[in-house]
């Protein structure tokens, strides 16, 4: 039981929400350390795909130019609500204009009414934080109704069954993701070559973001020399430029990870390209911290300094 023994002593990280994981290391008196490139507890989780959020509306209003944008969301999942407010906040504090706020629950299968006022509004594109479930019947629907503004979405689009359902009719659209294996840079392009290679088949976000979480403890256990828990920490927390398959990674004075966001167009049924590459920060201009914000997540109002963002 080695991989045991390394496990318990690894310190707190986690890409998405490594500030909550590592409290709760040092609530365990630092006994028990985690390694996660990802954690279900909402309230943290929402701040960070906030941030990637961020980079989605920075990308509609900069290079899709849209100036009118329509919400779509599931007011039954704190991810949708969460994402939506963020998306909101940035793009109306940097002069864009918010034309219809739609609401939907999990599990519905008719939006006809909700795509229908969107579509009177005139937008110049949707903003959908949905989940596999719902949005490719939204995009057919919106697809009838003669909708042809691009959907906009995040993570929760990104699996291979989401555009398989949906067909044609998320084309046109664009994802905010933390990886794509369109990117020709040479760490993401041996990085697919050998995940095919061992499991026969495409690797997804979640994939890139454990290699990349692996990696980083990997070259934090050679630095330190060791596998003390106190020791660990501190080399983890000094990771700089580490070149990871999601990007250069950098874990900031808050233990979190630093990196970039990636813009991907659909089309015919399938991602198929890169378009855009944004830095994530976890601190804003002023030099402050977004930890004091996060635990508001739940509300809506956890992202007060968004358009101190750059």
């Amino acid at each position: 039981y080695p991989m045991r023994s390394l496990l318990a002593r690894v310190v707190a990280l986690s890409l998405i929400a490594s500030p909550l994981l590592a409290q709760e290391g040092e609530a365990a008196g630092g006994s028990v350390n985690l390694l996660s490139p990802s954690t279900g507890l909402m309230a943290w989780t929402l701040i960070i795909f906030a941030i990637v959020f961020v980079v989605l509306a920075k990308f509609a209003f900069n290079d899709l130019k849209a100036k009118k944008v329509a919400i779509l969301k599931d007011i039954q999942q704190d991810y949708s609500v969460g994402l939506a407010d963020s998306f909101v906040k940035y793009f109306t504090a940097h002069g864009g204009t918010i034309v219809r706020d739609q609401k939907y629950s999990s599990g519905d299968k008719e939006f006809r009414a909700q795509l229908t006022s969107i579509k009177g509004a005139n937008p110049d594109a949707v903003f959908v934080p949905g989940y596999y479930g719902e949005v490719p019947l939204i995009g057919k629907q919106a697809k009838l109704l003669g909708l042809k503004v691009p959907l906009l979405g995040g993570d929760g689009w990104v699996d291979d069954s989401l555009l398989k359902v949906a067909g044609d009719a998320l084309d046109g659209s664009f994802i905010s993701a933390h990886f794509s294996m369109e990117d020709k840079n040479p760490v993401v392009q041996d990085f697919v070559r050998k995940f095919r290679a061992r499991f026969q088949g495409d690797p997804n976000d979640m994939a890139a973001l454990g290699y990349d979480s692996a990696m980083i403890l990997a070259a934090a256990i050679k630095r330190a020399g060791t596998t003390d828990g106190a020791k660990l920490r501190d080399a983890i927390a000094a990771t700089k430029n580490h070149p990871g398959v999601t990007g250069s990674i950098t874990i900031d004075a808050q233990r979190n990870a630093s990196k970039p966001a990636v813009i991907m167009a659909i089309a015919k049924g399938a991602r198929v390209s890169m378009i855009c590459s944004y830095e994530i920060a976890f601190t804003d201009k002023a030099g402050r911290s977004w930890e004091a914000g996060l635990l508001v997540a739940r509300t809506g109002e956890a992202i007060e300094r968004i358009e101190d963002l750059t």
